[in-house]
């Protein structure tokens, strides 16, 4: 059985980028969360682009630093937080987190 890092470190993961890369246009890799995953450079090392998503009231900022840290920032294409609360005020929804 081949293991994940043996996989993406092969040549079926970067033919199989290459061949998508010419069929097309847009390619969304969804990976689990990167944190405990050790293949991130792996899979991050294929991609043009990568888009952050983050769960609110539980990711720890240092965590978010430390991977800000090993992800090239021209890759970076952007941050989505997700998970967060919302209350309504007079029959109307905000979207922000309510502080108090």
């Amino acid at each position: 059985m081949v293991s994940a890092p043996e996989l993406l470190a092969g040549t079926a993961w970067k033919e199989l980028i290459a061949w998508c890369s010419e069929s097309f246009r847009l390619i969304l890799i969804d990976t689990p969360p990167v944190r405990p995953l050790a293949d991130f450079e792996l899979i991050t090392a294929g991609c043009d682009g990568f888009l952050m998503i983050v769960r609110a009231y539980q990711t720890q900022r240092e965590s978010l630093q430390q991977l800000a840290g090993q992800i090239d920032p021209k890759k970076l294409v952007g941050v989505v937080l997700n998970s967060t609360q919302t209350y309504t005020k007079n029959g109307y929804s905000n979207p922000y987190p309510h502080k108090g």
